[in-house]
């Protein structure tokens, strides 16, 4: 009988441990996008910099799919060129439009990439 009882209420003390650490993340999460968007009209800014990264590395990596024959991550237009103003709207249009999907996170900087590779998809689709 005790041990139902420690049981339950080591779930409990769970509960009340991860929940806030998830309520964290999300906030901080949220943060991120906000902060992103304010630094995006600003021009300027540690994320900004991070999602100009990020794109840059998802065009390099289509063009080495593309140089090898393989399926490409998006597709944009041939003569559209993007910039980070242009990655930042497709990062934070995404996460508005998907929200749960970023619920679960382990770094704020990692859902910026994820939100921005799940843009560029859906923004650019590859016909099939």
């Amino acid at each position: 009988m005790p041990f139902r009882y420690l049981f339950r209420l080591s779930s409990w003390m769970f509960l009340l441990v991860a929940a806030p650490t998830a309520w964290s993340q999300q906030s901080d999460i949220d943060a991120a996008f906000n902060e992103l968007e304010r630094q995006a009209i600003a021009g300027d800014g540690n994320y900004f910099a991070f999602i100009g990264g990020a794109g840059t590395a998802y065009s390099w990596a289509n063009t080495r799919l593309s140089f090898e024959k393989q399926q490409r991550l998006y597709c944009q237009p041939d003569k559209l060129v993007l910039h980070s103003m242009n990655y930042a709207r497709i990062a934070i249009d995404e996460y508005r439009r998907n929200d749960v999907w970023y619920k679960t996170a382990d770094s704020p900087l990692d859902m910026l990439a994820f939100a921005l590779l799940n843009g560029l998809r859906v923004t650019f689709p590859c016909k099939s």
